[in-house]
């Protein structure tokens, strides 16, 4: 009749998006919004989704009594594998929602090359990384970053690898009075009655030593090689 034909493949995003609409009332009727789909189709699938209504949570209304209403949709897809995640502004955020439970041990994040970098503990890296690198690709596609995951071990061996090398540095600043920004002043004045009052002493110390001092852990103790770095800079 000369109308426009429309044309909708079953590896659009938005297909899986019509699948949910179907089975899911509180989509249906605007109770739930869909804010995002990204898709590997015939392999994986992540919709992130909110409620406008506190009472409601987006997550339990689109697995559904059972995961009866996810099971009809993950059958639609011939059982492609389906994540349903809980919105957030936040970025990073959004990024732990869709990884949870794993934990995230660090999170760095360079704007200027819009990367955000994790480390996981070693046992977690198969699962954060994915079949030949899919659940990081679609976890950077949700927040809209490249996305790089590094194991606990190798990130810690790299670390003890540049703090030796920078601790041998010819550079004044390194004997220099400690000299932090961003931690409790009782915490630097710790380090410092600990005979750690210069960046030097502070790189060369051994970690048991370091975590010895009031109010510093093994986590403190990395970011404090951290602000070194970036005093430094």
């Amino acid at each position: 009749n000369g109308g426009a034909d429309v044309i909708l493949t079953r590896s659009d995003p938005s297909f899986v998006e019509q699948l949910f609409i179907q089975e899911v009332p509180e989509i249906s009727d605007g109770t739930v919004t869909i804010t995002n789909i990204v898709r590997e189709a015939g392999y994986r699938t992540k919709i992130v989704v909110s409620s406008n209504d506190r009472r409601v949570d987006p997550v339990g209304a689109c697995v559904g009594m059972r995961g009866t209403r996810i099971k009809n949709v993950i059958r639609e897809l011939n059982n492609e594998k389906i994540d349903v995640i809980p919105h957030s502004e936040d970025p990073i955020e959004l990024l732990q929602n869709a990884l949870d439970p794993i934990e995230l041990r660090k999170i760095r994040i360079n704007e200027e090359t819009n990367t955000v970098s994790l480390v996981v503990d070693d046992d977690d890296f198969a699962v954060v990384i994915g079949r030949r690198g899919m659940n990081a690709r679609l976890n950077g596609r949700l927040i809209n970053a490249n996305l790089e995951v590094q194991k606990l071990t190798e990130f810690k061996m790299a670390s003890e690898i540049y703090r030796n090398e920078l601790a041998e540095a010819e550079d004044s600043f390194l004997d220099e009075p400690l000299e932090l920004e961003g931690i409790n002043i009782l915490v630097l004045e710790n380090l410092i009655d600990a005979g750690f009052d210069t960046p030097r002493k502070l790189l060369t110390c051994e970690l048991h030593e370091l975590e010895a001092v009031p109010g510093v852990s093994s986590d403190f103790a990395d970011e404090l090689t951290d602000l070194l770095i970036k005093k430094r800079k």
